[in-house]
């Protein structure tokens, strides 16, 4: 919450801060940064207004200031602004005078300024800081005075005081960079009251001087950059010709050294090639004599291997025939030892044979009837997910295949299950599939076997509900269809 005025001046840091901000310039004076007592704050005011001394002939008492004397506070403000914002440079012809002479002074400047500058438009007669901008004509005048393409001055009417007010301050704001500091709702009000004093039309007005100014240093500053322009342009032709032709010079010399380069080229490759030729029936010859030799090496080495072979595969006959003996002996008591436990397994699986089948036909007399259930679709979903479907009943468990990135799933997919008990449900459940979180729950159907029909197929849209916290149980988080078809067993 921003603090009142009074109170953000009452410890000096605030003024010295605005004053370092208005000025440009540090303040150099040794003041606390964190103020605890009354007197670190009032030399933190005197300091300020030491400082502030430099640019402004004031007359404050610091305790005024630490007290939060808000009339002796508000004058501080507005000399600020005078000096900084609507006052010139301090010149031969104000520097004995007064701030009230200063301020006398400023103020007819102004006036004059905006009296000149839109001098010539119609409906604009400017007297005073009041009454001749509330219809918002001189505004749209120095608007129009600083730049015309902004805006069509012969197109207003004095009677749109606050449409006229609105259009120049936010022209005003967007290509000045001046900002909205007057409402136009409070200068149309019927209260007088209500309306903004002369010090705050000076206060925004003292902006226009400064836009103009450097609208017309923007401008010269274009002129001067499209001279330079055109400057460099002419310049850079002139040393591009230049360089293009010490560029041909350039080449023609080096078109010159490079044939010559060819030609000593040409003689070295030549006696390169018969070194070359030379060089390559020397290594024919000793080439031929050393595969000669590899020769008569690789065979002597081939005959030496295949002795030895010959003896290795003769030692490998008889170690074969020796383990084959031994392999005879000991299969003959593995596939004895294999044939007993074949046996003893062959006996089991019967018993457990007999076992499944006595199961079964329990199971069977159990069975009260049938479901088909067909998952056809889904819909109303309000994001796209991977959705399937699982399918409980009975301990029988299914589900479908993924359809992904969708809102309306389509699957089409057929179930059937056994029913040993008119009191089941079957459950379906809609998830979207994570690939490495777990799934989410989209919602679930439960459809009661009792209220089934023997052979009456029921085809419909169910709303699928979450299971999730007492907030959102039993809320529809879309639909799925499904035809459920339960028949007896005969």
């Amino acid at each position: 919450m921003e603090k009142p005025l009074n109170e953000s001046f009452h410890d000096g840091l605030m003024l010295i801060a605005l004053v370092e901000v208005l000025s440009g310039e540090k303040c150099h004076g040794k003041y606390h940064k964190v103020p605890e007592k009354d007197i670190h704050k009032m030399e933190n005011i005197t300091i300020a207004i030491e400082f502030l001394s430099k640019f402004v002939k004031v007359n404050v008492n610091s305790n005024d200031i630490l007290q939060g004397n808000m009339k002796v506070i508000l004058g501080l403000v507005w000399r600020l602004i005078l000096r900084f914002q609507v006052e010139e440079e301090e010149t031969e012809e104000t520097k004995d005078m007064s701030a009230a002479q200063r301020n006398k002074l400023a103020k007819q400047k102004l006036l004059k300024w905006c009296q000149d500058t839109t001098a010539g438009h119609n409906h604009v007669n400017i007297e005073n800081f009041q009454g001749s901008w509330f219809d918002g004509m001189a505004f749209c005048a120095l608007v129009h005075a600083i730049d015309p393409s902004l805006v069509d001055y012969d197109s207003l009417s004095p009677a749109n005081a606050k449409e006229n007010l609105r259009l120049a301050f936010d022209l005003a704001e967007k290509h000045f960079d001046i900002p909205q500091l007057l409402d136009p709702d409070d200068i149309c009000a019927d209260d007088v009251l209500s309306k903004p004093d002369e010090q705050c039309f000076m206060t925004y007005l003292s902006a226009f001087p400064v836009a103009l100014l450097q609208r017309k240093s923007t401008d010269r500053s274009a002129e001067l950059d499209k001279l330079k322009k055109e400057e460099e342009e002419a310049r850079r032709r002139a040393e591009e010709e230049a360089a293009r032709k010490i560029r041909e010079a350039e080449e023609a010399a080096r078109r010159q050294a490079e044939e010559e380069a060819r030609k000593r080229e040409a003689e070295a490759e030549r006696k390169r090639l018969a070194e070359e030729e030379e060089r390559k029936k020397r290594d024919a010859q000793h080439l031929k004599e050393v595969e000669e030799s590899a020769k008569e090496k690789a065979r002597r080495k081939a005959e030496k291997k295949a002795e030895k072979e010959a003896q290795r595969r003769a030692k490998e006959e008889e170690e074969r025939k020796r383990l084959a003996e031994m392999d005879e002996a000991k299969r003959i008591a593995e596939e004895e030892a294999r044939e007993r436990e074949f046996e003893a397994e062959r006996q089991r699986l019967r018993e457990e044979n007999e076992r499944l089948k006595k199961q079964l036909l329990d199971t069977k007399t159990r069975l009260i009837g049938k479901l088909k259930v067909h998952v056809h679709e889904a819909r109303n979903f309000k994001s796209k997910v991977d959705a399937y479907c699982t399918l409980f009943l009975e301990k029988q468990k299914d589900q479908t295949k993924t359809i992904k990135k969708t809102k309306d799933p389509k699957w089409n997919a057929a179930f059937e299950f056994y029913v040993s008990d008119l009191k089941a449900a079957l459950e379906i459940t809609v998830f979207d599939r994570h690939w490495i979180f777990s799934d989410d729950a989209l919602g679930h159907v439960q459809v009661d076997v009792a209220s089934l029909e023997d052979g009456v197929e029921k085809e419909d849209w169910f709303p699928l509900k979450t299971r999730k916290g007492k907030k959102d149980k039993g809320k529809s988080k879309g639909e799925i269809k499904l035809s459920i078809l339960y028949t007896l067993e005969k």
